[in-house]
């Protein structure tokens, strides 16, 4: 009895446990299932899988022409190459010891001659080079790579069929109960619809929604034709497009209440073409043309005509050559980012046999950073290269979509209302004075000293390093190659300023402890400002160009500047006299025809 009680013991135990074990086996099943149903939903709704990073290792980096190296991805399920169909799709980006760097979507040739941290993602090799050239699989740098998981189609498609089948299943089991449940709820919002306090309150707000937005219409309308007929203000820039046929033939009398150094009555004219100087003669292929590029230390805005430097220099080059016709196109508050837009819309078309930069300057202040502007600049210009080696127009719909993604709709409509211009001519004003880069004059015997600490001075110096002057150098290539993409010559100035170290002869103070701000003193401003003038003077030297170093040809002294950076009349007078100097000898070279 005791036995067979035992042995009915284990039956029942293992029994109980086989039908616990089955019913584990069911939800298991149960629960496998709808966790796929979930992952295939997922990837038929989402845009992408998230980032992915992958470092490049050392070993598989093989050395292909010149600066350029090449690495194969075989697996690529979720990341997309360029192709020559698609020559731009890649979003993959290149890091460099954790900084991005170089230039995506490079042709080829670019990187095997100019190297530099240009680099291409095309089919499942990357060909890449090196910031400074060297080999990266040798070097002691660190690669990786950057791009975003894409679902591909055919997973996509595979994806939304499982989901449709599953869903088609679902209600075909349990039609019965949906079917009810389904009219239940339309009879019951039928009848919501239809009730009288219902459609009341539906009316009142739809009444008030459209008062709203015929008020806000109305006010928006009047506006804008108030600033399309009164104009208070004529705009250069137009979100992020020149826009220089506003200003064509105008004269501009400003009375000087504020600026003791200036005169008191100044005249600024333009000419046909929106520019300061004289009119483009007739043959324009005749005469030694020139455009100076810059920002407001080359537009001299508070000097009269034939007082700011570039005309200035136009007439002292007048006595040693023949046929010179010199512009001033400086714009208030442009970088590098801005002087792209310039060339590539407006001075491209006047096309002058040389343009002289003066760059730098607005580049250090870290307002134009390599932002959504900045890469949608690049991204154009590199378009436009492609179209180009595929012999296609060099502008297309994608330079339309490229500039509504990175410019913004607020800087896209901006270049049709004159309302929108009108305020973001007044944020970027705000942002420009606040920055420092506004016009007011500066009594230096009053300025207070300021003495800077060495390791704050050092990472100040350190943080444009790593995050600035790297970019500004991208930028500054962009715009020589597109400049000479047109068949234009540029030329390099070295921005300067009354920064920098020694004693003023005027106020018998040292110059290098004079306080800008609560952070730095024009010691350290020079510093800063010569990290970027050291890149002038680098990438002029790297594509054979002509630099005219004016940062240290400029004497540091408060009688040339109203302030720390722009040219009193005697200030710009000696700046176009040391550019004179220098530019001549490089001109009667390079167009011995117009020497006198």
């Amino acid at each position: 009895m005791i036995l067979n009680h035992r042995i009915k013991k284990f039956y029942n135990f293992h029994v109980s446990r086989m039908r616990m074990m089955k019913i584990k086996v069911l939800f298991t099943r149960k629960y496998f299932l709808f966790l796929v149903f979930i992952l295939f939903f997922a990837l038929s709704i989402l845009p992408h899988l998230g980032v992915k990073y992958n470092t490049i290792k050392k070993q598989s980096v093989i050395h292909e022409i010149g600066y350029c190296y090449t690495v194969t991805f075989p697996l690529q399920i979720f990341t997309r190459g360029d192709t020559s169909d698609t020559p731009d799709v890649s979003d993959l980006r290149l890091f460099e010891d954790g900084k991005e760097i170089g230039i995506p979507h490079s042709i080829h040739d670019d990187i095997r001659t100019k190297g530099g941290g240009r680099y291409s993602h095309w089919w499942k090799s990357l060909y890449f080079s090196a910031s400074d050239n060297s080999d990266p699989g040798a070097n002691s740098k660190v690669y990786h790579t950057r791009y975003m998981r894409v679902i591909p189609l055919w997973l996509r498609v595979v994806s939304i069929i499982f989901v449709i089948y599953s869903l088609v299943t679902f209600v075909h089991l349990y039609a019965p109960s949906i079917k009810s449940f389904a009219i239940n709820t339309l009879v019951n919002t039928i009848r919501l619809i239809f009730s009288a306090p219902f459609r009341k309150f539906i009316i009142n707000t739809l009444v008030n929604l459209l008062l709203l937005c015929v008020s806000i219409t109305f006010c928006l309308v009047m506006a804008e034709m108030l600033l399309r007929v009164f104009k208070p203000v004529e705009f250069r820039v137009r979100g992020n497009a020149i826009n220089l046929n506003s200003l064509k033939n105008m004269k501009t009398i400003i009375e000087n209440t504020k600026l003791k150094k200036l005169d008191k009555v100044i005249t600024v004219t333009t000419n046909s073409v929106g520019l300061r100087g004289e009119d483009p003669p007739y043959p324009f292929e005749a005469y030694l043309t020139i455009i100076a590029v810059g920002g407001s230390t080359t537009e001299c805005g508070y000097l009269s005509n034939g007082k700011d430097w570039p005309l200035a220099l136009g007439e002292k080059l007048k006595k040693s050559f023949r046929r010179v016709w010199m512009n001033n196109a400086g714009l208030n508050g442009h970088s590098t980012f801005g002087h792209m837009y310039l060339v590539r819309d407006y001075i491209s078309f006047i096309h002058p046999k040389i343009i002289l930069f003066m760059v730098g300057i607005n580049d250090s202040h870290g307002l134009d950073i390599y932002n959504n502007y900045d890469k949608g600049i690049i991204d154009i210009v590199n378009e436009a290269r492609r179209n180009q080696f595929l012999g296609k127009p060099p502008f297309s719909v994608k330079t339309f979509l490229v500039k509504l993604k990175t410019g913004g709709f607020s800087n896209y409509a901006a270049e049709y209302s004159d309302l929108v211009s009108f305020l973001l001519t007044i944020n970027r004003s705000y942002r420009a004075r606040k920055g420092g880069l506004g016009h007011i004059e500066v009594d230096f015997i009053k300025l207070p000293h300021l003495e800077v600490d060495e390791q704050a001075r050092q990472a100040l110096l350190d943080e444009h390093r790593e995050k600035y002057v790297k970019l500004y150098k991208t930028r500054l290539e962009a715009l020589l190659d597109l400049t000479q993409s047109f068949g234009i010559e540029p030329v390099l100035i070295t921005s300067t300023a009354l920064w920098g170290y020694g004693r003023d002869d005027i106020t018998g103070q040292d110059i290098g402890t004079w306080q800008y701000d609560t952070i730095y003193n024009y010691g350290l401003l020079w510093d800063k400002l010569e990290l970027y003038n050291d890149i002038t003077r680098q990438v002029g030297a790297e594509k054979g160009l002509c630099v005219i170093d004016l940062a240290h040809e400029m004497p540091k002294s408060s009688a040339y500047y109203y302030d720390a950076i722009h040219f009193t009349n005697l200030g710009a007078d000696k700046c176009a006299e040391i550019i004179s100097q220098l530019l001549t000898p490089y001109l009667q070279k390079k167009y011995p025809g117009y020497a006198k």
